[in-house]
C-alpha cells in the first residue's frame, strides 16, 4: 500500500491479538473498514504495512504482550450518537441532522419524505411558492409522513407581508409543528403569531414550574 507516511515512523500504542485471517491491507478494503462506523477499527502495523481489521482486542504495550503493533484505534461509533439526544427526542428523528429548506420548492416533497423515512429532518422549501403549492405541499408531506418528522420554510417577505402571514396562517391551519425561519432580521408579528399559538391567558394562579 503506497502511502505518506511509514509504519517505523509511528509509535505503536499497543498490542493487537485476534484471527490474522481478518487482517487486510488492501488499500480499497481498507476504506471500506473505515467507513464502517457501527464497528471498530484497528490500524496495524501488519509485515511492516499498514493494515486494518475490526476484530480482536487491545492489549497494553509491555515486556509481557507479544503480538502485532497497532497504530491507531478507531472506536466504534454510530452516526446516531454524533449529536445531541434532545434534537432526536424532540424532533423524533433517528439522526441528529437536518437538511435546511431551498427556496421555490427546490427542496420539495420528495426529498422531505426521502428524508423523513430515514429518520431525518428535511424542510419544505416554501420561500417564493404561491398559497396553493404550499397547500399541496404540506398535504402531500403530511400524507406521506403523517406522523413526520417534516419541517416547512417560512421567509421574510417585508415587500410581501401577505405572503408571509398567508404562510402561517396555512402553517397553523394545517397543524405544522416546525417551521425554519430564515431571512429575519428581526421579529415580525408572523413569526411571534406562529410561536405563540395555542397559548392562553393565565387565571392568575401560581403553576409549579
Amino acid at each position: 500500500m503506497h502511502s505518506l507516511f511509514s509504519t517505523r515512523t509511528i509509535e505503536p500504542t499497543g498490542i493487537w491479538k485476534g484471527p490474522e485471517s481478518e487482517i487486510t491491507s488492501d488499500p480499497g478494503q481498507i476504506l471500506e473498514a473505515l467507513r464502517i462506523l457501527e464497528k471498530p477499527c484497528f490500524i496495524l502495523n501488519y509485515q511492516d504495512q499498514i493494515a486494518v481489521t475490526s476484530s480482536g482486542k487491545i492489549y497494553p504495550l509491555n515486556e509481557k504482550e507479544t503480538g502485532i503493533s497497532v497504530l491507531a484505534n478507531l472506536r466504534s461509533q454510530s452516526p446516531e450518537n454524533f449529536g445531541t439526544p434532545g434534537f432526536l427526542t424532540h424532533h423524533g428523528v433517528k439522526f441528529p441532522y437536518m437538511a435546511g429548506s431551498m427556496a421555490n420548492a427546490i427542496s420539495n416533497e420528495s426529498l422531505v419524505t426521502a428524508l423523513g423515512n430515514a429518520g431525518m429532518l428535511a424542510s419544505f422549501g416554501a420561500g417564493g411558492v404561491s398559497p396553493d403549492r404550499l397547500l399541496k405541499g404540506i398535504n402531500t408531506i403530511k400524507t406521506q409522513l403523517p406522523d413526520g418528522p417534516y419541517a416547512f420554510n417560512l421567509i421574510h417577505s417585508p415587500n410581501e407581508p401577505l405572503l408571509e402571514q398567508k404562510a402561517v396562517d396555512l402553517y397553523l391551519e394545517n397543524q405544522i409543528q416546525t417551521i425554519e425561519a430564515s431571512a429575519f432580521l428581526r421579529l415580525t408579528p408572523t413569526v411571534v403569531e406562529f410561536r405563540v399559538a395555542g397559548l392562553s391567558q393565565a387565571d392568575g394562579k401560581e403553576y409549579a414550574a
